[in-house]
């Protein structure tokens, strides 16, 4: 298990990655209906994981680990989501 510090900063980095990917995204859906509604859920998603985030930064050294569970399992769902947006998009 990597440090509190380490793996703050991996969630950050996929963070940054995904929100560079809806920034495009967003470029790119203009009028297109079905774009602006993935868009609008994989920002949802995207807060939901960053929330969870500032959660593991405020919980003390013994708790954040049990939370990391439930963490990962938020990123792996938003990870999912922007691979079917982009199998579905073309990205």
């Amino acid at each position: 298990m990597p440090t509190k510090v380490q793996y703050l900063e991996m969630l950050k980095a996929r963070l940054a990655l995904w929100n560079a990917e809806l920034d495009k995204l967003q470029a790119d859906a203009g009028d297109r209906a079905d774009l602006k509604k993935t868009v609008a859920e994989l920002l949802r998603l995207r807060d939901d994981a960053a929330a969870q985030t500032q959660v593991i930064e405020r919980a003390g050294e013994p708790d954040w680990e049990l939370l990391a569970a439930n963490v990962d399992k938020e990123f792996e769902a938003l990870g999912d989501a922007f691979g079917r947006a982009r199998a579905r998009f073309g990205e």
